[in-house]
């Protein structure tokens, strides 16, 4: 339910999530966490990728996002990787580390 969740995220620093709804809970993190949203690649052109970033820009997050190829599964050393390249990233673009998590 929508309390539980809120409360979770209202105290997470740092979240990694697949796009999908659920990261729509990242509106409920503090200002300045970082939200880590994991995208599979876009079949055909377009601003697939923008929604989370916007939000994130709207309420004070920093954004990245990793993009992979097809369906994958990420291990624990994969993840503290991705955690480390994005808690690194201070531009206001969106950071996007790149096809190397399939």
């Amino acid at each position: 339910t929508l309390c539980p969740q809120a409360s979770l995220f209202c105290r997470a620093s740092v979240v990694i999530g697949a796009h999908g709804s659920n990261v729509a809970n990242a509106l409920w993190m503090p200002e300045s966490s970082l939200l880590i949203e994991i995208h599979r690649a876009a079949s055909s052109p377009g601003p697939r990728y923008a929604n989370f970033w916007h939000m994130s820009q709207a309420v004070g997050l920093r954004y990245f996002l990793v993009v992979a190829r097809e369906k994958f599964v990420l291990e624990a050393d994969q993840i503290q990787r991705i955690a480390q390249a994005a808690a690194l990233h201070t531009e206001e673009t969106p950071a996007v580390l790149g096809e190397a998590w399939n």
